[in-house]
């Protein structure tokens, strides 16, 4: 996946911060990893917390989901992304609660840390019956680990809530589990895990979950 390529599909009508936030998320190689470690097969699909829409874009371009919506709570975030939506891919400001499926896929990407605990379970409630039988959940997130991995991805998401303002979080904490903890947590829901990576060589404990809803 060329950077270039993708910096040339940014529209210049996006804000130079806004531009610069996205790349900076291309560049991490998070994305482009995920699109790669993704099936092809991932039909209609919904992005929770879709915020720029970078990561839906790169699925549809590459050819991995047949159509995708983004849905996200920021408004400003929800206007940008609708600037630059390709073909087949749209994006709404609206709640999790207010869509209608069935999906073939879910994805949620570096989103449920920002939420409290407390409000995980309506969510992967509302993710399973949103979901057609055989459906799948990728979660992308960041593990909590004893490593300065860790302490660098929590200083970068202070910066990032509370400073620059570029990400909005529910609560006053951040959520991070460790990887037995979330196999736990998808697994008494209903999940069941297809696969489970870490996403290697990053200054971050990033993992990937494959999950799918029973048929």
């Amino acid at each position: 996946m060329n950077f270039l390529k993708e910096a040339r599909n940014l529209p210049a009508a996006l804000p130079v911060m806004t531009q610069a936030h996205i790349l900076g998320r291309f560049l991490t190689g998070v994305f482009p990893q995920i699109v790669s470690a993704v099936p092809a097969d991932l039909g209609r699909t919904l992005d929770f917390g879709c915020g720029h829409g970078l990561l839906l874009n790169l699925l549809k371009r590459n050819a991995k989901i047949d159509e995708g919506l983004g849905i996200d709570i920021d408004s400003e975030k929800i206007e940008l992304a609708q600037r630059w939506a390709i073909a087949g891919v749209e994006f709404r400001n609206e709640s999790l609660a207010d869509v209608s499926g069935p999906f073939d896929t879910i994805i949620s990407a570096d989103v449920m840390y920002l939420l409290p605990l407390g409000k995980w379970s309506a969510v992967l409630a509302r993710f399973y019956d949103l979901l057609r039988p055989g459906g799948r959940l990728i979660i992308k997130t960041v593990l909590k680990k004893n490593n300065w991995k860790h302490l660098w991805g929590c200083l970068q998401e202070q910066i990032a809530v509370r400073a620059l303002r570029i990400t909005e979080q529910q609560g006053s904490e951040f959520t991070y589990l460790t990887a037995s903890e979330w196999r736990e947590i998808l697994e008494r829901h209903g999940f069941q895990i297809d696969q489970f990576r870490e996403i290697l060589f990053s200054p971050y404990n990033h993992a990937l979950f494959i999950c799918r809803r029973p048929s």
